[in-house]
């Protein structure tokens, strides 16, 4: 379990945390590799990675869709703490994925294209793996609490949301974005958005964050969380930073 600190603890009400992390474009629906191009740009500036680097890390292929435990995998493998919470069943999708599928997307054209643009025995095998290393994991929804008290303690967090909902439209569009700071009213992501357009430390009011983020269709309030080694400093208002 996270332990993170109570959120009585939080009193700064003038907090502002932002990291300065690189930034790369999204020309396609590469949301999920670049967003941990720029993890690894920001905590490992020194590595020479180029973009199909970065593919095969994330296992990556266009037109399929974005599952995230290969982009774990490696990250662990590389030396990264990975932090993972979302409302999810990996146990059950891992011993009946058709079963486990269909529970998930009970509209039949939703699951026809999950199992079409998906390579589920590929991903079951990864998810085993994810499992077998014990990999951290929370099967819950994620909390605005838990993005700010991450941030604080020098995580970047990948969210999983919506993101047409940034752009005031109300179409469905699986999305990643990268968390890189917040203060009381907003918080500051890098949105690589392929489809609507690429803003880096895009600031969305919490509210409307809250929104995408609870509509994504396959993974509401879901994230992942990673650092490397001694957490580096964010630029900040405030003279204390929460711990947990």
């Amino acid at each position: 379990m996270l332990e993170l600190p109570s959120p009585d603890r939080r009193t700064d009400l003038n907090k502002y945390v932002e990291y300065d992390v690189p930034f790369f474009p999204n020309d396609s629906d590469r949301c999920v590799p670049v967003s941990v191009e720029s993890a690894i740009a920001y905590f490992l500036s020194e590595a020479e990675l180029k973009s199909e680097d970065i593919d095969n890390l994330c296992g990556y292929a266009p037109g399929r869709e974005a599952w995230k435990t290969q982009s774990l995998l490696s990250l662990a493998a590389l030396g990264f703490e990975i932090r993972r919470i979302e409302d999810d069943d990996l146990y059950g999708f891992a011993s009946d994925p058709e079963a486990y599928m269909k529970m998930r997307f009970p509209d039949p054209a939703i699951y026809q294209d999950q199992m079409e643009h998906s390579d589920i025995p590929l991903e079951v095998r990864r998810v085993e793996a994810y499992l077998d290393q014990g990999l951290h994991f929370e099967e819950r929804k994620g909390t605005q609490h838990d993005i700010q008290a991450l941030l604080d303690q020098g995580w970047l967090v990948q969210l999983f949301i919506n993101g047409s909902k940034l752009f005031g439209k109300d179409t469905i569009t699986p999305h990643v974005v990268l968390a890189v700071g917040y203060d009381t009213d907003v918080i500051i992501v890098h949105n690589a958005d392929g489809l609507n357009g690429n803003i880096p430390s895009q600031k969305v009011a919490w509210k409307t964050f809250e929104e995408a983020w609870d509509s994504h269709p396959s993974a509401a309030k879901g994230l992942s969380a990673l650092r490397w080694g001694a957490p580096k400093g964010p630029y900040t208002t405030s003279s204390q930073v929460s711990g947990y």
